[in-house]
Parts: structure tokens; sequence; C-alpha cells
């Protein structure tokens, strides 16, 4: 229900001067119709003054160019925007060459440009457009004038619809600023940029931010121009929201009340926006459980959107379907599948198939089915469903902007916990799912991380087309989800999609990246069964969500997925009983197990003891399934990122599962397509060593604001925010003897050490660097889940870290400390960031390796983070990522690297070099806690 909530943003848009002294009857009366929103006669009532004036006065009166802007600004209010778009261009062009460039005329008409490239998706064009109107006002005009807060404003608004918060707020902090000092912070204006402001960060999910904020734009607002009008009504509609963001359950149903009471009275009982307010209403009543009381504001807003709007309408769909939902949690499945099924109808017919809210309307009728009984409907809209989502990802999701990546997986996110849960109730009777679910994981594993690379190619007319090809899609994109407004802006989808089509095949023809990055075809279980051998198993581990009857109440599930050449009809499904004690009791004893082994004198015996148990709780199950393989391809998920299950002990014949089974660690199963069999170094190749970085950044190179080394001992990272930005983070001071050793090591395979250390050892190096063959980062990769005490020290934060938590990992370089003081979503400021590396260019890396990242065994819950980055190394191109789960002895790891490096030097291949390395330092050591530590992820 909380996507029923609507965000009130006021843009403010220059104005137009406008000053009609003649043909006043024709555009008096075109106004006339304007106001009663007729605006097919508004504008031939206009065109007729326009083409009067043209008589008259000649095209380049002033009059006439007045009447021009008039004509544009109808044509934009209909949504005409190709006809828009020529009374604009012809606007700006007359003003420029007659009023000159410092007109201010001239810059609104720059400014009604530039909102009419926002709304056609021609975002580049916008931007340029609204930067120039800054500037010029700003150099003609001052930095006090009113119009330069509007115009930081409008290009403030922009970023905010392109996800780029960070460049936003400076600029509506500064257009609120002026604001204030032009007119005080008593007058509704400055009111409304507060506003605006808070809105920022309600997108950011900063609601605690948000609050005051909106607090003090009511009460500005409200002693300005009272409480009758729009401006106060989108404050206080998004003091609600923030409210029930942060369960403040009372608060939020007081606010909703208010904000219907007070559409009622403004705008009365049968408009739009009253029956929205009803809608927002009924959500904070949902959310609280009050079923019964949502019911009545759900059905009173149907009704007055089917009156206003039609009942072929969208957004009557959208109220049908908020009262299906409901039904649906009520249990009344026989009102809720005619709601539901009207929707889907009135979505298809309006906007497509494949749009998402058609989609979501086919998850909703599934849901009901699989709750009532129904698998034979639930199963076949499941099936449509998921094939359309599968459309949606590989066509569309790479090319959507951050914020809206992170929207459409939280929704898909539920939608997949809603399936996998319908699986869960039906596998044993229609085993036929289980496949379905494998698939929907290989298609979304990981899916935050899927983005467009810009390095597709070298040549310069091949990237020109690559640009083209990317502002199409996004242009697809954006009317493909809103095919109302590809009508009325003359957008032909067919035409647009032949035109992207023939883009591609130029592109492919002379760039491999390019093709094997937008292959559409997507992998299913059957591809991976055909792929691996006989002695092989691919295992997929999903960990979902359960919902209970209480929509904020949910519990976790664990499933193991399996696939040999001998699965026939279904993938097995194994499913985890005590799921919940896999992260808290059972991985207590991991960790037991893993700290109690690198003390001095560790217990080995109770070490093996425990870890047999564990062998039942984590991997029995899946034992019986795979019974006489050999290899297995296993891609984990939630807590078996922070697990090395190689370390369990099968009870029945005392043997670590090390030297039971080849583990082949992945991010996802399809990864067996990528199998790089290579043995032994190609020639004259780099071995890239970043290592030992000032984090301080120190004004002067070589003047290190760290302890010296004084001795060869590594200080403990601790995992607290705060307090590595204020006692610094500590050196790993034995890095600098690793990579010397190691680069001295590599030269005999012919490989060629590039070590950068200090003040060099900065994030640009890996920029250009081009292809090492292998990369070293001797630094710390830390991981963070719990996001408070980043927030509690560093309020003003808009890093994407807070919301995607796939991205809460990095690597620290140079610099590192001073970046995590601001935290903000800049590049090369020293925090190496999972989306940063998915950037690089690593087709020709062969291996990565992180030799003293830690997990963090303290935080069970950062486990997407671990997983964001091991994804990330792989997109990047990189076959291979080595690293620690804890840190272990330095000496040991370069011995490790030294015998993987050998072992591959004499011809076998990578996933075999690592086994034996690994089995010979299990030999050595005895202790699991020490072999343990060290992963493979890749081939």
């Amino acid at each position: 229900m909380k996507k029923t909530i609507i965000i009130l943003l006021t843009i403010i848009f220059l104005g137009s001067s406008l000053y009609a002294q003649k043909w006043i009857q024709m555009r008096d009366s075109s106004q006339y119709y304007i106001e009663n929103s007729d605006f097919q006669k508004a504008r031939t009532f206009a065109e007729t003054a326009l083409n009067l004036c043209f008589q008259q006065e000649g095209k380049e009166s002033k009059e006439c160019i007045d009447l021009i802007t008039f004509n544009f600004n109808i044509n934009y209010l209909e949504g005409n925007y190709q006809s828009a778009l020529v009374y604009a261009r012809q606007d700006s062009a007359m003003r420029q060459r007659i009023e000159g460039e410092k007109s201010i005329n001239y810059v609104y008409s720059l400014g009604n440009l530039a909102k009419l490239y926002k709304r056609m998706s021609n975002y580049k064009d916008a931007e340029t457009l609204y930067k120039l109107v800054v500037e010029v006002i700003r150099k003609n005009f001052g930095e006090t004038h009113d119009d330069y807060s509007s115009s930081l404003n409008n290009l403030a608004t922009l970023y905010v619809m392109l996800g780029r918060y960070t460049e936003a707020e400076p600029y509506m902090v500064q257009a609120m600023n002026i604001k204030r000092i032009k007119v005080g912070e008593d007058d509704a204006s400055y009111g409304t940029l507060v506003n605006n402001l808070a809105t920022l960060y309600i997108y950011l999910g900063k609601y605690s931010d948000a609050e005051p904020l909106l607090q003090k734009a009511v009460e500005i607002i409200a002693k300005s121009i009272g409480t009758d009008n729009g401006q106060y009504l989108s404050a206080l509609s998004n003091l609600a929201m923030v409210n029930l963001h942060l369960n403040r359950m009372d608060r939020a149903e007081e606010l909703g009340t208010e904000v219907v009471n007070l559409n009622r009275k403004l705008l009365g009982n049968e408009h739009p926006d009253y029956a929205v307010s009803l809608n927002n209403l009924a959500g904070v009543y949902v959310y609280s459980n009050k079923l019964e009381k949502a019911e009545p504001l759900l059905r009173e807003a149907a009704d007055i959107i089917k009156l206003k709007l039609g009942s072929d309408h969208p957004t009557f769909a959208s109220s049908l379907s908020m009262l299906g939902s409901l039904y649906n949690k009520m249990g009344r499945y026989k009102e809720a599948e005619p709601s539901l099924s009207w929707a889907l109808d009135i979505y298809v017919k309006s906007l497509g198939p494949n749009h998402p809210n058609s989609i979501d309307a086919l998850y909703d009728l599934a849901s009901v089915y699989s709750n009532s009984g129904n698998f034979q409907y639930a199963n076949i809209y499941y099936g449509q469903a998921f094939s359309r989502t599968m459309l949606l990802i590989y066509s569309y999701f790479p090319f959507l902007k951050e914020d809206e990546k992170l929207s459409f997986w939280n929704s898909q996110k539920n939608k997949l916990d809603q399936f996998y849960q319908f699986v869960l109730k039906y596998h044993d009777t229609y085993p036929e799912v289980t496949g379905q679910m494998y698939d929907f994981c290989l298609a979304t594993k990981g899916l935050l991380l899927n983005t467009t690379r810009k390095d597709i190619s070298e040549s310069k007319d091949i990237k020109e087309i690559y640009n083209k090809w990317l502002d199409s899609k996004n242009q697809l994109v954006k009317y493909s989800m809103n095919i109302e407004s590809a009508k009325k802006s003359g957008i032909n989808l067919d035409s647009l999609r032949n035109v992207i089509s023939g883009y591609e095949n130029q592109i492919s023809k002379n760039s491999f990246k390019f093709k094997k990055q937008f292959d559409t075809t997507w992998k299913t279980w059957k591809d991976i069964r055909e792929k691996i051998a006989n002695e092989e198993a691919a295992v997929e581990i999903i960990r979902f969500n359960l919902k209970t009857k209480s929509i904020t109440d949910t519990a976790i599930q664990y499933a193991a997925l399996i696939v040999t050449k001998e699965t026939a009809d279904n993938p097995e499904l194994v499913l985890f009983e005590n799921s919940n004690q896999l992260e808290n009791e059972y991985f207590e004893k991991y960790k037991e197990v893993v700290q109690s082994g690198l003390q001095k004198n560790p217990n080995i015996f109770q070490m093996e003891r425990t870890l047999k148990e564990l062998y039942n709780y984590y991997w029995r199950d899946i034992a019986k399934k795979i019974e006489g393989k050999k290899i297995v391809y296993f891609s984990g998920d939630g807590i078996f990122n922070k697990i090395n299950p190689k370390m369990f002990i099968n009870y029945e014949n005392d043997k670590y599962l090390l030297d039971e089974i080849d583990f082949r660690l992945v991010t996802n199963t399809s990864d067996v397509f990528n199998k790089d069999l290579t043995t032994n170094f190609p020639p004259d190749q780099q071995a890239l060593f970043i290592v030992d970085p000032d984090f301080d950044d120190s004004p002067v190179a070589g003047e290190r604001k760290q302890k010296e080394l004084s001795n060869s001992q590594d200080e403990n990272l601790k995992y607290d925010f705060a307090d590595m930005v204020i006692n610094g983070i500590p050196r790993i001071k034995s890095s600098i003897q690793f990579s010397d050793e190691l680069a001295n090591f590599f030269k005999k395979f012919g490989l060629k050490p590039n070590v950068f250390s200090d003040e060099n050892a900065k994030e640009d190096i890996l920029a250009e660097i081009s292809n090492p063959h292998i990369i070293i980062f001797g630094t710390h990769l830390v991981f963070f889940k719990d996001i408070q005490q980043i927030k509690e020290y560093n309020p003003t934060s808009k890093s994407s870290i807070l919301k995607n938590p796939l991205q809460r990992a990095f690597i620290f370089l140079k610099g590192a400390r001073k970046a995590l003081q601001s935290l903000q979503d800049n590049e090369k400021d020293g925090l190496l960031t999972p989306s940063e590396i998915s950037q690089l260019n690593l087709d020709n890396t062969a291996l990565v390796i992180i030799p003293f990242s830690e997990t963090n065994l303290n935080d069970s819950k950062n486990y997407e983070s671990i997983y964001g980055i091991q994804k990330a190394f792989l997109s990047a191109g990189a076959n291979s990522l080595i690293m620690t789960l804890w840190r272990i002895d330095s000496k040991i790891m370069t011995d490790f690297i030294k015998e993987f490096t050998d072992n591959f030097g004499i011809g076998l291949d990578r996933p075999t070099s690592f086994r034996r390395a690994t089995q010979n330092l299990a030999k050595k050591t005895k202790n699991p806690s020490v072999w343990g530590s060290v992963i493979m992820i890749g081939n």
C-alpha cells in the first residue's frame, strides 16, 4: 500500500511573460477553455490568434512572440509535446535574435524548452539548458535574483528525477537560502522549497531528516497563506507519509485524515485528488491492520475515479487493484478475484501486457488463486508473470536509474517471496514449480549489480552509435512505462524498437563486449543440466521471507535447488529446517569454531565435533541429493555467503567436505557457462599490486599520519564507523612484505609486477592500467550491515549504501578516511564500492586477490554486501576472486598464493590449483580456522 502514497513535489517553473494587448477576445476565449480543461478548443482559439497576429503585426513582433509562448503552454498542458517542441524552439530562437541573450524573456523561453525536454525524457538536453539558464541568470541578474532561486530549484528537481540526489541537494539548499534572504522564512514560497528539500530526503529514505523540514514547511505555509491551498496539502501529505515510514501509525492516521478533510473542503468529494487522499489514508489503515476501516475508503475512491476518469483509465485500475488486494488479505477471495481481473484487463488495454502494473496484477491474481487453493489458475498466472518479468529484466532493467532499480528490485523481491511461498505450498503435489523457482533465481540473483558497461568499444564511431543506442533505449524504457505519454508525444514504439535494433546490429558486428553483455536470452535450469558433466552438480541456495497475516511480521526460509545430469523433470528442492537458527544459533557455533581456532593452542577435537554437528544443519540434506558427485557448483545466499562449507565434517566418514567435494563457488550457477579451463600464464602480462594506501591522504607526498612501521604486527580493524573516522584506519603493515615477496615470485612466470603504494595506491590506477592479468589489493575490504551508526555519525550522507545493501562493501584506498567523513557517491574518493567495481574493464583479468579481507564474524547480517563485492568483480569481467572470510597470518597467506600460482604454472586450471593449495594448507596446519578462511569465487 505504500506505493499508493503520492509524493507531491512542487516544481517551480519559470514563467512566461505574455503581453496580450491585441486579439484579446481570441486569447481570452482560449484562456477560458484552459481553465475549464478543454484544451482542444483552447488550442484552436490560440492558433487563430497567432495567425491573425502574423498577418497584422508581422511574425517578429513582440505580440506574436508572446502568442508563440502562449501556444507552447497550451500544447504542453494538453500533452502535445511534439507541437509544443516546435513552438518552444521557435520562441527561444526569436527571442534570442530579437531581444538578445540578456533578456529575461529569452531566459524564460530556455526554461520552457528545458521543461519540455525533461517531460520528453531528453534528459541530456534538459540538463544542458537548465544549466545554461542558471548561468545566464547568475551572470546577468545576480545570485540574489528570485529567478536564480527558481532556476536552481528546477535543475535540482531534474537531478531528483534522474536519481542524482547528491547533485540535487546543494542546488536545493542554495535555492532555499536565496529565497529565505529574498522573502524571509515566513513566506509561502520559501516553505515550498523547504518541502522540496524534504521530498528529496524522502526519496533517499532519510525520513528522520525529512520530518523536521516538513513540520517547518507546514507551519510556514499555514501562517503565510493559510491551509486552504495546494502547497499546504503537499507538505501535509508528505508529512503523513513520513510518519507512516517511521511506523507512527496514530500520527500518520491523524495527518492522513486531515488531508482527506482538506481535499474534500477545497476540491469537493468528486475530485480525483480527493480520491488519492482516500487511498493514502486507506494505506495507513492497512499497515495498522485496520482492514475494515480501509475498505469503505477504497470503495469511495474507486467510485470517484471511475466517474471522473472513466472505467478504462489506469488510475481506476489501480483503485481496483488496491481493493482486490485488500480483499485477498481479508480472505474474501470471491470478491478479490473480479476486482483484480478487471484491473488486469484495464492495464493490458491501456498500458500494454508487459507494463509493470500489468505484471503486478498477474502476481496479485496468482496470489488470490494460491490462497484459495486453486493451483491450476495460480500456476498459469505465475507463469505469465514470470515470462513478462524476464522480459522486463533483460530488456529494461540495466537502463533504469539507480533509484528506479532499487524500487523495481524491492517490488520484485516481494513478488519473488510470494511465488516462493507458493512453491512451498504446492511443490509436493505439483513438483514442476521447482523448475520455475530455479529459473527465477538464475534471473534475479545479484540483479542490482546488472549495469550498462561504459567501455563497449575503443572505436570513436562505435562509441557514438552506442551512445545513441543508450539514449534510444532510455527513451524506450520511459515510454514503454507510459504508453499514453508516448501517444501524446507522437512516439511510435515499434519504430523506436526498429531504430534500436539497427544500432544493436551495427555495434554487435564491431564489439564482442556488447554482444556478450546484452545477450537477451536467459538461462534455465535445463540449460544448466545440459552444461554440467556427469560427475557434477549445481546447487542454488535461496533465502526468502515468509509472509504472515500481519503485514509487518516475517519469518525466513532457506532452500536449496539442485540440478545434476540425471535430473529429469524438475530440480530437487531441499528445505532447511529451523532456517532462522541458521543465521543465529548455528552461526554462533560456527563463529566460535573460527575464533577458537585462531587462538593459541586451539582445541581441534572440540572444533571438529562442532563442525560435525553443523554439517547436519547446513549440508546433510543437500548431501543426500548429490551422492557420488565430485564437483559442485555452489551459489550461496544469505548466511551461506559468510561460511565456508568445505569446513564441515561428514559425521558418517569423518571427512572434511574439502576432501569429499571439489567446491566451485559461483555467484550464480549460470556461471558454469563461463568456465575458463586456461592453464599457465600468457606471456608479458601485468600483475598489479595496490598496497598500503595512505588512508589519510596526507598533504605531503610520503608523509603518513598513521603510525610508523615500528613493528611488524598489524593492528586489528574495529568494525566501528565512527572509530575509523575519528581514530583512523589502521595500516596493514604486513601488506608491504606480502607484495614485495609475491612481486618477485611472479617474475618467474613471466608476469610483470607493477606496485602502487602509499599516496599512489589510489582508485585512478584501476582506470589507468589497462587490463592487468592479476590484481592484488593489499588493503582492507570491509562490509557493513547495520547502517544506523553511519546515519548517526554522518547524517548528511546521501550514499547509495544507505539504500542498497549490495553496496555496503568498501575496499579502502588512498583518502578512504576522508571519504568516510562525508560518505558521498563520488567516484575515485578512496572507497572502491561494488557499483564502481562493476564498471571497471577487467575482461582480460584472470584473477583478483584480496588477502586481507574480513567479513566481520560479529555481524551475521552483512551477507548481501559480501555477495555484492564478489558479483561486482565477476560482472566487471574478472574470471576469479580469491579473498579471505577472516584475517589469517600474512606469511601463511603469502605461501598459499605462491603454491596456488605454482600449481597453475605447471598446467593445472585455477579451481584445481586452488583446491590443491587448500588441501596442502589443511595438512600443514590441521586447523580449519586457518585454511577455511580462504575462498575462491569464479573459475
